[in-house]
């Protein structure tokens, strides 16, 4: 280079520095004018109503790809077609909006999409304009005009919103969510929509007037009044409360406040218990359940119900398709079901009473303080307080009892602690109640009881009465079989039977024996085991006594008495191996080698003795020589 070139380099270095201070001076007073700009708008706050925005742009910026905001939380990306400030002192973003909030808890980012975001200076405060869509996590909430608050991490809108999570979707008029919490409120004609993990299962509806969700928990509220539905399955409450399994899987539970009622349908399960039992089927062709309170409990991973609680005013229906069904009325009550759809576990308490109808057969009543199955789902416990004593009816028997229990494989019945049985005319008209009469109703007392179904046959033990009008029974063990009317009584049998003498009225008759039964088809009572008769003021003993009745009332109409026969009338008293009375004749007749032996005459032989009832009379018959008859007055 040549020396003339330096030398006017040399002299332009001046000329260069004063330029570029001129430059920054410039550059310096531009910045403080656009600072000046911005602040001059005030802190004036963010009208949340939709509003026309003002022609004056400030700081417009079009075809903006990205800018970024670093906050205390954490970075703020945005994108917008146009980004500028407004006059009203608030940044605007328009154009298919997308601001991320990145990093924010356990790294989970924040997601705002509209067509208009307003924002304040602080980045804090955004109002979406028009229709607008937050995303986080697996949580979706759309709008027509929302605001999120980034400081206290809240999302709010009182417009119609739509949200969707990976099982819980629904639509209201009004929503406050909290990221931080996971907590959402939505309020005002508000529509769940509950899906199953299933694809093939139908997803739970549900309509009420706010709910309160926390969606990190997976459970909320929905107060009502509320409808709901499954299927073909419907319910109402005042509130429903519902929990999601861990990790927010199947619907775990529902729980059903103030009036709860719901009806069940479903597809019929492969096994059911009782199987092939007449007795507490619980059929599934339709289930209802009213209560105050009403809890529902799915298994965890895999569909059907496991557990449902009623409280409060129970009364819970089982129908099944061919028009049977079964109630339950309580205040308590509880089912547990296996994965099967076996019934494994059943209580209810206060003031239980269980109705079945199946078929054109009889109701079967169960009443009781409470009534739980027990052994293994094979037995009906009925039991009973103070004030209550349950007590079951069925066909043409009820039986009441301080407990109860009904074998539900066999339909068998266990009763003890004071057992008051009555016995109704059987069905068939042929079979009458022992020897009690067909149409009138026979009365049981005693302590303990058993009866099984199959053979139709009663057996009650200890302190035992049974009667009917005059006619009583006094024994320590009855057996009574309902299919052919034959009794079995043993130890201490006592029998209070009538007979009526031509033109006059009835007349009671006593029997004692350790034994006793009945023969219905031959009208015959046999009592053995130091058998003994009572009638007004004779008395009859022998090993065995038979009982001929009549046919219609039952009465007594002839008394046989065998072996060691002994008849005791007044002073008198008469030995033979036979005796017979006929009630018609009112006579006693005493055979095989007869003694009569008299305090006032001694002993007295014959053929045979015969015993007058109405006035003492005996008359002596001897055959052996020259035949005799001797007249006596007994007592005289």
């Amino acid at each position: 280079m040549s020396g003339q070139t330096m030398g006017k380099l040399k002299l332009r270095w001046p000329q260069i520095f004063r330029w570029g201070i001129a430059l920054f001076l410039l550059g310096f007073l531009v910045i403080l004018a656009v600072n000046f700009i911005s602040r001059s708008g005030g802190d004036r706050p963010m009208r949340i109503e939709d509003q026309e925005l003002g022609e004056k742009k400030v700081e417009e910026k079009r075809n903006i790809v990205h800018f970024e905001m670093e906050k205390g939380t954490g970075s703020v990306q945005v994108k917008a077609q146009r980004h500028f400030l407004g006059e009203d002192g608030l940044y605007h973003l328009e154009g298919d909006v997308e601001v991320i909030f990145l990093k924010r808890r356990e790294g989970k980012d924040v997601f705002l999409y509209g067509e208009k975001i307003v924002y304040d200076k602080d980045g804090s405060h955004f109002l979406f304009l028009g229709k607008g869509r937050l995303k986080f996590e697996d949580l979706r909430i759309e709008s027509s005009y929302m605001e999120y608050f980034a400081q206290k991490d809240i999302f709010r809108s009182d417009k119609r919103i739509h949200f969707t999570s990976d099982r819980l979707k629904g639509w209201g008029e009004r929503v406050i969510y909290s990221l931080d919490s996971k907590e959402l409120e939505l309020e005002k004609e508000v529509h769940l929509q509950v899906r199953p993990q299933s694809d093939t299962a139908p997803p739970l509806f549900l309509e009420g007037e706010k709910l309160e969700y926390n969606h990190k928990r997976g459970r909320g509220i929905l107060k009502g009044p509320v409808e709901m539905s499954h299927g073909k399955s419907q319910g109402s409450a005042q509130s429903v409360e519902f929990r999601f399994s861990p990790g927010r899987g199947n619907l775990r539970s529902l729980w059903l406040r103030g009036k709860g009622d719901f009806s069940l349908r479903s597809p019929s399960r492969k096994k059911r218990l009782p199987s092939d039992s007449s007795f507490f089927v619980l059929y599934q062709g339709k289930r209802r359940i009213q209560a105050d309170e009403i809890y529902l409990k799915n298994y965890k991973n895999i569909p059907g119900i496991h557990k449902i609680e009623a409280q409060g005013h129970c009364f819970l229906e089982f129908n099944s398709t061919q028009g049977d069904w079964t109630q339950i009325r309580a205040q308590q009550v509880e089912f547990i079901w296996d994965p099967e759809g076996e019934l494994k576990g059943f209580r209810s308490c206060g003031e239980v009473k269980i109705k079945e109808q199946r078929g054109d057969q009889p109701k079967r009543v169960v009443e009781g303080e409470s009534i739980e199955m027990g052994g293994k789902g094979k037995v009906l416990k009925i039991r009973g307080n103070e004030s209550l004593k349950p007590w079951i009816q069925y066909k043409d028997y009820k039986i009441k009892a301080g407990s109860i229990d009904v074998f539900l494989d066999s339909n068998n019945l266990e009763a003890t602690q004071g057992v008051e049985a009555v016995l109704e005319p059987s069905e068939k008209k042929n079979i009458s109640s022992g020897f009690f009469s067909k149409k009138r109703p026979v009365f049981i007392t005693s302590q303990e009881m058993r009866y099984f179904e199959e053979k139709r046959r009663f057996i009650f033990e200890e302190e035992i009465k049974v009667w009917q009008g005059e006619k009583t029974l006094l024994t320590e063990q009855f057996l009574f079989s309902q299919n052919t009317g034959e009794i079995l009584c043993s130890r201490g049998v006592q029998a209070f039977l009538s007979y009526k003498p031509p033109e006059k009225k009835q007349k009671r008759v006593t029997f004692t024996a350790e034994e006793m039964e009945y023969l219905p088809d031959e009208k015959m009572i046999t009592f053995e085991g130091n058998a003994a008769m009572k009638l007004e003021n004779i008395r009859l003993e022998a090993k065995a006594l038979w009982v001929q009745l009549e046919g219609r009332e039952g009465g007594v109409k002839d008394i046989v008495g065998e072996e060691e026969v002994r008849i005791f009338q007044n002073h008198s008293e008469a030995r033979g191996k036979k005796a017979r009375m006929e009630v018609e004749k009112q006579s006693i007749v005493l055979s095989g080698n007869p003694v009569l032996i008299d305090e006032n005459r001694g002993k007295i032989e014959g053929d045979k003795l015969t015993f007058h009832i109405p006035d003492d009379r005996i008359i002596i018959e001897n055959r052996k020589e020259k035949r005799s008859v001797t007249i006596i007055k007994s007592g005289q």
